[in-house]
């Protein structure tokens, strides 16, 4: 016993360090981040429920007895509560909404255990402890494990549904949280254990969750949600340092937006940050999994394609020009979006370095915008 009161202590710790540096460190919608430290907070009264009724456990006396009850009663409500903001958390991911009937079909599953955990306090048909104060599983256990499998198999459902949109670690990151304490939980089960042993394990998952946010934000650009300058320089050198072979290519694509000035100075910078939103989606579509794309910087982004052939810069060039034209077509935005395009393909030459690559498509880049402005002027006079 003690040493499962020593692992529930290290938990607590390590989720006291999680909250601290969430609410030190923020990212992400408001709405979401009350809700990850609503997990985090869940979970430490797990821990200190569980490490209660641990110490309690075997002591005789009738206080003790319904000191018990009450502990597990609201033990396994919140373990109920945990698995329901972990699916809202995931829900809720990209800053989605649920509407009212959202929420309350999401409520069902603890409200049903919540009234066989009521009507448990008479019969010990979900749990009980014995006159020893042992505790048992009754014949009804089964709806414990209906009020969190339920909320975990859901979650893991749409996490998997929507892992297009989830970079690699952070996909897996999310898998992890209900599948380990999931397998942890369903051992204990059928081993017979005293008392669960999850809560430990998702603590370690909160950390992995965090520590993937701490990441994200030293990573990534915070308006458009792709990787950053600093990221960005780090990933061509390390392109460039990992003995690739003499003879290997790749592609670099320097982009900025037309006339992104004269959206700023028209329609104001909030408008412009939108520009910038949509240039960065649009840019996304256009690209095959797996390729690298970052803000270089103002309206500049720019693309790394690895295994690249000779016309794979070509047809990344033609979707995103099919996705502009879509959306210009249906867009309501009082402005359209193009880009000026430099791209040149790269063997991974000794002596090569990042910023002899910046500079060759940036003025290459250069070279196709001013075409553009000489061709406008010549069909002005």
């Amino acid at each position: 016993m003690s040493v499962e009161l020593n692992v529930n202590i290290i938990a607590l710790l390590i989720l006291a360090i999680v909250l601290h540096s969430n609410v030190k460190n923020g990212g992400g919608s408001k709405f979401r981040q009350q809700i990850f430290r609503a997990l985090i907070l869940c979970n430490m009264l797990l821990l200190v429920f569980d490490s209660a009724v641990l110490s309690f456990s075997g002591q005789a006396g009738a206080v003790i007895n319904t000191a018990l009850y009450a502990l597990m009663t609201v033990f396994f409500i919140l373990s109920a509560l945990f698995c329901l903001l972990w699916t809202l958390f995931c829900t809720l991911r990209q800053g989605r909404r649920l509407k009212i009937h959202g929420y309350a079909i999401l409520c069902l599953p603890i409200a049903a255990l919540i009234v066989f955990l009521v009507l448990n306090a008479f019969n010990a048909s979900v749990f009980g402890f014995s006159e020893d104060n042992i505790y048992f599983a009754g014949p009804y256990y089964i709806m414990v494990g209906f009020g969190t499998y339920l909320y975990g198999l859901y979650a893991i459902f749409v996490v998997w549904r929507s892992r297009k949109n989830f970079e690699q670690s952070e996909f897996f990151s999310h898998l992890l949280l209900p599948l380990l304490p999931m397998g942890v939980g369903m051992l204990d089960y059928i081993l017979q254990t005293e008392l669960l042993s999850v809560w430990a394990f998702c603590a370690v998952g909160l950390l992995i969750i965090q520590l993937y946010a701490l990441g994200e934000k030293i990573s990534l650009d915070h308006l458009t949600g792709l990787y950053n300058r600093k990221y960005l320089d780090d990933y061509v050198d390390d392109l460039l340092q990992t003995g690739r072979p003499h003879n290997a290519r790749f592609a670099a694509l320097m982009l900025d937006i037309d006339g992104f000035k004269k959206i700023n100075d028209k329609y104001g910078h909030l408008e412009g940050d939108g520009a910038l939103k949509t240039a960065a989606e649009l840019l996304k579509k256009s690209i095959r999994k797996g390729d690298f794309i970052a803000r270089y910087g103002g309206d500049e982004f720019l693309i790394i394609i690895e295994e690249c052939g000779t016309h794979t810069p070509a047809r990344v060039i033609r979707r995103l020009r099919e996705n502009m034209a879509h959306f210009n077509k249906e867009s309501h935005a009082p402005y359209r979006i193009e880009f000026s395009i430099g791209y040149k393909i790269f063997s991974a030459a000794r002596g090569l370095k990042a910023k002899d690559i910046f500079a060759q498509i940036d003025e290459l880049m250069y070279q196709n915008k001013h075409s553009k402005t000489d061709s406008n002027d010549s069909l002005a006079l």
